[in-house]
């Protein structure tokens, strides 16, 4: 806990020593103790001491490995910087140390840890005496003391009293030179460790070697990833375990001066700044036997690959075929002239081999070569110089790593009258297959943009075709940095397949690339269907309905909104949600006898889509007012006066007791009085415009409707009668009261 309190995660030991007479110091006791979840408190009681006597200390743990503690490994001199009082040197910044006390204007603290270090850790305290320090400060790195200055910053927390250490977690690599200055006090002392560990040189990997007769191209690959390795300056080659050659940070060398036929041992070695050497890697090459320029001279196969045609240019007779090396040899007529090659297709050229004529009379010593994929752009490429010829019988070879190579331009850059003959070293290249493909897709479209590929891993692409789902979607021309190109017209939430193949300027296409994306989700375009009402009362209406087309669902369902509401079209209905599992809702606490508009939306994620067409209903009507019995035939109902919409008014009788609901009875249950009649029946069928308050049931008169007459038949005396309303605004737009209460009729007097 006191460690805890001092600023350090936990105790490195505890320990008992002898202390002599002689010094002073203080004996007494120390408590501590956790004053809140992160925080604790330490008070002593302390009384100065002389005597002998053995005590007991403890040293706190900064981390595993304390890396400036190290005193071998980091002697004073790795401390330097600028501003200083006279009485604290740099050496003082150790946190074993009184402190380094800072002066004058902008001062700062370097070190140089002599390698390069994986830094996890940056711990800072004021000085020894805890009345000086700095709240915060800022730290600048590189491998390079030269480059430290231009470095970007880190901030590390510094202290807010003088006993209190401050850690700040870091994680930050290829550490060697570090910058320190305070952001906070300008009259403050620092003490400071690091905690990490060394970095070395990673060793080189995928070696390729290209054998020549007397020289071999040798590349390879480095690690730059700064977690992966310190960094890298100079790259050792051997050959046959002797050093043959140290170069800059670089990734290839040809190895000259071989014997033909021979076979060597190459071995490479990284090496960083401070001198750390990495292991060796090893491959093994034969060169050549004499006499064989490369293992496939291009030129040579003149009947199918290469023909005559392929050969043209500028000055001499029309004999540019005989540049070949099995001809005579081009000699050109005036000066300016070159030599133009058409390959028909890209190729990767390795070496260019050149002579002089098959005489052994004329030959140059020096040649220019440009090159392109594009016969437009030769004139505008970079030239390449070949190295010509000293003598005539000898040919010269230059060792190249070209590629997209189908038009050559070549120029003597020495003799203006010579003879040529040439030979190609290489391989054709073919358009690798299209890579690093994104598409980001958006509900109804995608941008799709992919990787131009490199030259040495494809000949140079012209134009891409892509097919959506198997069908042909379009054709676009090579962009850079990146090609893109969008897709419109998608459905959302749906799965689709682009497949896209890449075409060079000879007509090589590659194998197609197939990448599978799915579209966002949208709000449903369609909305549900099939919604109807299922059962009604005077207070509910139960609603049902089918969830959308797939095809228009647009993603997957979240939920449903059923609205409702007293008026068509309404601005402001109700409105409540159902999950998607739901297909099914009742709409409660709603008005007796009110008509009732209602829509439902289905939602995804994205939202709800659009409503379902209105449908109505009309809830069902408070119990009819019990008829009155007013003689032994008849009995009197008192009608309410119906909504303006309603336009007729059936009445309807049955002999008690009732038998089903009136949700039940249907338009086909519903029939005129006959003598054989047991369900109920319809005594009158009344316009509403004319309805009369008080309606006389078994007058024995005719209430008809405009397809049905209805007899109003004097009923029985002495016998027990209920009776419902049925009020109609169409003929499949009604409701029902609920039955009355069974009502008797009088008995006839005899």
């Amino acid at each position: 806990m006191l460690c805890q309190h001092l600023g350090f995660n936990e105790t490195d030991y505890f320990r008992t020593d002898l202390f002599r007479s002689g010094p002073d110091f203080a004996t007494g006791d120390l408590i501590c103790y956790n004053t809140q979840a992160s925080g604790t408190s330490c008070c002593a009681h302390l009384v100065p001491s002389t005597n002998t006597s053995y005590l007991s200390y403890v040293k706190c743990k900064i981390c595993d490995n304390p890396l400036l503690n190290n005193e071998k490994t980091f002697p004073d001199s790795v401390f330097s910087g600028r501003g200083g009082v006279w009485y604290s040197r740099y050496k003082y910044a150790r946190i074993t140390e009184g402190g380094w006390c800072a002066s004058g204007s902008a001062p700062y603290l370097s070190l140089d840890l002599q390698k390069e270090y994986y830094i996890t850790r940056v711990v800072v305290m004021g000085n020894k005496y805890l009345t000086q320090w700095s709240e915060s400060y800022s730290i600048k790195y590189s491998h390079n003391k030269t480059l430290v200055d231009t470095s970007s910053e880190i901030q590390i927390t510094g202290n807010q009293n003088g006993y209190q250490a401050s850690t700040t977690p870091v994680e930050i690599y290829n550490v060697r030179h570090v910058k320190i200055q305070s952001t906070g006090n300008t009259n403050f002392c620092l003490r400071i460790e690091l905690c990490g560990k060394v970095q070395t040189p990673a060793p080189v990997y995928d070696i390729n070697i290209t054998p020549y007769e007397r020289a071999a191209l040798v590349t390879w690959r480095i690690r730059t990833a700064p977690e992966d390795s310190s960094y890298i300056t100079k790259i050792i080659i051997y050959l046959n375990r002797r050093k043959y050659e140290t170069i800059s940070r670089g990734t290839q060398i040809v190895i000259k001066k071989l014997v033909p036929n021979t076979r060597y041992q190459v071995e490479i070695e990284t090496e960083d700044g401070s001198s750390q050497k990495s292991g060796k890697v090893s491959r093994n090459l034969n060169t050549k036997k004499a006499g064989e320029i490369c293992d496939k001279p291009l030129l040579k196969d003149i009947h199918r690959t290469f023909p005559n045609k392929v050969f043209s240019g500028s000055g001499g007779s029309n004999d540019y075929q005989n540049a070949r090396f099995t001809g005579r040899g081009w000699c050109p007529s005036r000066s300016g002239s070159y030599l133009s090659l058409d390959l028909q297709k890209e190729y990767h050229i390795t070496r260019v081999a050149v002579m002089g004529d098959r005489d052994q009379t004329k030959w140059s010593e020096s040649y220019s070569m440009k090159y392109s994929h594009d016969k437009t752009l030769v004139d505008k490429s970079s030239a390449i110089q070949i190295t010509g010829n000293q003598n005539g019988h000898e040919a010269s070879t230059t060792v190249v790593g070209i590629y997209n190579v189908r038009y050559i331009k070549i120029q003597s850059t020495g003799n203006t009258d010579f003879c040529l003959r040439i030979e190609l070293c290489g391989e054709v290249q073919k358009p690798a297959s299209v890579y690093d493909i994104k598409i980001t897709p958006s509900n109804t479209s995608a941008q799709v943009t992919m990787g131009n590929p490199a030259p040495d891993t494809s000949s140079y692409i012209i134009r891409y075709h892509i097919e959506l789902n198997g069908s042909y979607l379009k054709r676009i021309l090579r962009q850079e940095p990146r090609t893109e190109f969008s897709i419109t017209g998608l459905t959302p939430f749906t799965n689709y397949t682009v497949r896209i193949s890449a075409r060079d300027g000879s007509s090589q296409w590659s194998s197609s690339t197939d990448i599978i994306f799915m579209t966002n989700t949208s709000v449903p375009s369609g909305a549900p269907g099939l919604v109807t009402f299922t059962n009604r009362s005077k207070e509910q209406l139960t609603v049902s309905w089918s969830a959308p087309s797939k095809h228009l669902r647009n993603g997957k369902l979240t939920g449903y909104r059923v609205c409702y509401s007293d008026k068509a079209n309404s601005s402001n209905p109700s409105c409540s949600q159902k999950n998607a599992l739901s297909n099914t809702t009742v709409i409660q606490k709603l008005l007796p006898a009110t008509k009732y508009f209602v829509t439902v939306a289905a939602a995804t994620s994205a939202g709800y889509g659009p409503k379902s067409m209105e449908i109505s209903k009309i809830t069902n009507g408070e119990r009819v007012q019990d008829p009155v019995a007013t003689s032994y035939s008849s009995l009197s109902l008192t009608i309410m006066k119906p909504a303006t919409y309603i336009k007729e008014v059936m009445i309807v009788v049955d002999l008690a007791p009732k038998n089903r609901g009136v949700e039940k009875i249907g338009k086909s249950d519903l029939k005129p009085y006959h003598t054989n009649t047991k369900d109920p029946y319809v005594t009158a069928y009344l316009k509403a415009e004319v309805l009369p308050l008080t309606f006389v049931i078994g007058d024995g008169k005719e209430y008809n409707s405009a397809k049905e007459n209805y007899f109003n038949q004097p009923l029985i005396q002495n016998s027990s009668y209920i009776a419902f309303l049925r009020f109609f605004e169409s003929e499949d737009s009604y409701y029902s009261t609920a039955w009355s209460n069974v009502v008797i009729t009088l008995i006839k007097p005899r």
